[in-house]
């Protein structure tokens, strides 16, 4: 039994194995013309008589790929929309106003905004922040930002920016000159009401948990201190209000054949991806005669959309190896490594 299924095997790898020694037979003493061709498009045609004689076969570009290999392509990257974020300590319900019984002085209530809260924020600038007022009368005061100093007080005055305010609400305090944030540094936001004659409970504040040496921060004329040392376990209404590239993420997946390759890149992200680029690069085959490599980008990716990715038809034998890579202007690149099997211009077992 065993012998008979040897012949079988034996007889069944036989066209086989001629196949793929007619593949990578040199093709000394043919012209162009006198090679073999497959019937198909002339397109076809002639991408496997390049694999043929020179052993490597340039997928298909669409017609945006191709325009992007032209001389007169602009090398300018288009121009990346800022956006605006917030930082914030307070739950995101104000309940109540706050501020101290003996009124006739200068105080302020801030937020400590550590290197945790600015680490994806990188070249990012502050641009202004926002209280919520809790009285209907008018205050004046100044939105005041400071550089670190230590965990129980700020450091230098970078920032100070007047302001006149009425009525019950959120109020926006825009900075004249931005302050650019050293993400590895504290930053204070602060914001002072001035003297008047009457008691006020300007500040708008949460029903806590307090977030302990960041949320509730008061000055009373001389030196800082938390609320809650004084049993108050809350946080301050005010949002520090930051500028900047805005910061995605990309992802690589549905990689799938037989014809050629594809993928999609999708922006996982909260900001739209602009200026997205791709590459897929196919490498292996027999004697490693596959060296194959598409691109294309995208302007812009909009949240939760994907970007079709595709390789061309490939054609060649044996195991190759696959690395997709996906980048943006405002996203860390991202890269995806498979290996296949490529059977003529099938791809197999992709994994």
């Amino acid at each position: 039994m065993n012998e008979k299924r040897m012949v079988f095997y034996l007889f069944a790898a036989i066209p086989i194995v001629l196949l793929i020694i007619f593949c990578v037979k040199s093709t000394d003493g043919f012209e162009s013309s006198d090679i073999p061709r497959p019937v198909g498009s002339p397109l076809f045609e002639s991408r496997i008589e390049s694999y043929l004689t020179n052993g490597v076969l340039t997928p298909q570009l669409n017609s945006f790929e191709q325009s992007r290999t032209q001389a007169d392509l602009p090398v300018v990257k288009p121009y990346v929309p800022r956006v605006e974020k917030v930082i914030a300590f307070y739950n995101g319900e104000i309940v109540g106003g706050l501020g101290p019984s003996f009124y006739r002085i200068d105080w302020e209530a801030a937020i400590r905004i550590t290197p945790q809260e600015l680490a994806p924020y990188d070249d990012w600038e502050l641009i202004g922040a926002r209280f919520y007022h809790w009285e209907n009368h008018s205050n004046e005061g100044s939105l005041k930002i400071y550089k670190q100093g230590t965990e129980s007080s700020p450091g230098e005055l970078v920032s100070s920016e007047p302001f006149n305010v009425t009525g019950k609400g959120w109020k926006r305090i825009n900075l004249t000159t931005p302050v650019t944030l050293d993400i590895t540094k504290d930053i204070w936001t602060s914001f002072q009401i001035k003297k008047h004659g009457y008691v006020d409970y300007s500040m708008g504040i949460d029903a806590g948990p307090v977030v302990f040496t960041k949320g509730d921060w008061i000055w009373l004329g001389s030196s800082w201190s938390e609320l809650c040392v004084v049993g108050y376990d809350l946080n301050w209404g005010i949002e520090a209000i930051i500028e900047g590239q805005g910061v995605t993420q990309l992802a690589i997946g549905n990689i799938k054949g037989p014809w050629g390759i594809t993928a999609d890149v999708q922006n996982i992200g909260e900001d739209n991806a602009t200026y997205v680029t791709w590459s897929i690069t196919v490498t292996g085959g027999l004697f490693k005669r596959i060296n194959a490599s598409a691109t294309g980008a995208a302007t812009v990716l909009v949240v939760g959309e994907s970007e079709p990715m595709n390789s061309g038809i490939l054609f060649g034998f044996g195991k190759i190896n696959i690395v997709i890579t996906a980048s943006a202007q405002n996203a860390y690149e991202v890269t995806v490594t498979k290996s296949a099997f490529l059977l003529g211009p099938f791809v197999v077992g992709i994994r």
